[in-house]
């Protein structure tokens, strides 16, 4: 068994990740038993040395980091389907793409890490394992966690970047020239409050999905797209944060997909106590790059408090007052810790909606400014019909506040963090959560959150 070394030039225009590569030229004949597939590189940071600076960041590898290589024909690429022709690195149960473990300054190649002569399009992942599920795709967690002890140290866990390579084996040599294919972004929270106070949860909403899709990745063009609609809005929990100070700063850092935003952006910030603070801007067509950082800032403060009729509600809830503030259809209740449903149309932690007519009832005792909430959808067709309703005197629903139609199942993350505009409906009292026709497949609603009017 003969070796081939690829060589990593890990470099990025736009941020300051550099390493040293070695190069290995020697001409290889490969025996019938095919060519061991290796990868060098010297990088002699830990990736825990995380810098940040406006448009710029810093990253280097940690022990046990892995690069996940496919190797595959033009014809097997063009044959290749969820389920089709065996490729090296081929994307099911059986043959996953190749794992190269970080140790000792070097990736170590895996004992199968084998391939027959030929002309391959290489392809090269660093990512975390739980996001390199297919050869050709990346997926992203809506939901991050930052160790406020080690703030940027998640951004690393996060990340993803690629390289590309197309040569003939063994006539030549590997190489790639790693990219980033998201964003960073740090949105630094004040508290304007003159009391101190202590930060759960920082989240973004943007006009397009941020996260929670399997994106599809060009690995020649670097470019980035979601196989389907995803979230548009990263939370991230501050685990471990202490109470911040009157006037004292603290910074959220998230990673996202890179997008083109136009229209309403929102920043919210939760905190230990359950006040909540919103800042919304309107952009018009501002396009965040792969590969760049980004910087947003809030205060917390009167103008950015919201102040809630209904606080945001779902199935976890340990607050019974929040629970019964919803009217029940026949059958539903909740256990004696009021934290969990014991119906079994409990769907995904949301109240369950599996059947024509089903309905939840919200009262409201003022006028609401916002509601908000998201809808679950599992395998649910074009056929059915979800509506919210308004009432001035419980009775009569005359006004219909959102309709969702036309949903099919790859478009259910995209329901999340839905909201309605109540300004022009300071009447309304009573609001009908309503599956109004089933096709198929079943509706879910969780996170009900109603704002004051102002």
């Amino acid at each position: 068994m003969k070796n081939i070394f690829l060589s990593m030039s890990l470099m990025l225009a736009a941020s300051a990740l550099t390493s040293c590569a070695n190069d290995d030229a020697l001409a290889i004949t490969p025996d019938a038993q095919g060519v061991a597939v290796n990868i060098t590189a010297e990088l002699p940071q830990t990736r825990t040395e995380i810098g940040y600076g406006e448009g710029a960041y810093t990253v280097a590898w940690k022990a046990d980091d892995k690069i996940y290589v496919s190797a595959y024909t033009d014809a097997e690429k063009a044959a290749e389907t969820k389920d089709g022709p065996w490729t090296w690195g081929k994307p099911n149960k059986t043959n996953l793409p190749r794992a190269y473990n970080y140790a000792g300054g070097a990736f170590v190649a895996p004992a199968d890490a084998t391939i027959a002569p030929g002309a391959y399009n290489f392809t090269a992942v660093y990512t975390n394992a739980s996001q390199a599920k297919y050869a050709d795709t990346n997926s992203l967690d809506n939901d991050q966690t930052q160790d406020c002890n080690a703030p940027m140290a998640h951004l690393a866990t996060n990340d993803c970047l690629i390289g590309f390579s197309k040569v003939t084996i063994p006539d030549a040599q590997p190489s790639f020239t790693m990219k980033r294919i998201y964003s960073w972004m740090k949105i630094a929270v004040t508290n304007g409050t003159g009391t101190a106070a202590t930060i759960k949860s920082v989240d973004f909403t943007s006009t397009e999905t941020l996260a929670d899709a399997k994106f599809n990745i060009n690995f020649e063009t670097g470019a980035l797209t979601p196989a389907y609609a995803g979230a548009k809005t990263i939370s991230v929990a501050m685990d471990k944060a202490t109470a911040l100070a009157p006037t004292a700063t603290q910074d959220a850092y998230f990673v996202f997909a890179p997008h083109t935003a136009n229209g309403d952006v929102t920043i919210m910030v939760t905190m230990t106590d359950g006040t909540v603070y919103k800042q919304t801007k309107t952009i018009t067509n501002k396009t965040f790059e792969a590969g760049k950082a980004y910087t947003a800032a809030i205060t917390l403060d009167a103008t950015t408090k919201i102040d809630y009729l209904f606080a945001p509600w779902s199935p976890e809830c340990a607050s019974k007052t929040a629970i019964d503030k919803i009217t029940f259809p026949a059958g539903l209740s909740y256990d004696a810790t009021h934290t969990k449903l014991v119906d079994y149309n409990a769907y995904q932690n949301a109240l369950g909606m599996r059947a024509t007519g089903t309905a939840y009832i919200l009262q409201l005792s003022e006028a609401a400014g916002v509601i908000s909430f998201s809808l679950k959808a599992n395998g649910v067709n074009a056929a059915s019909v979800f509506d919210v309703m308004g009432s001035v005197d419980g009775t009569t629903y005359g006004t219909t506040l959102f309709t969702q139609t036309n949903v099919q199942d790859a478009d259910k993350n995209a329901l999340n963090f839905l909201s309605i505009d109540m300004s022009t409906h300071k009447d309304i009292r009573y609001v009908k959560f309503v599956y109004t026709l089933k096709g198929a497949g079943n509706y879910g609603i969780s996170e009900i959150a109603v704002e004051k009017a102002k």
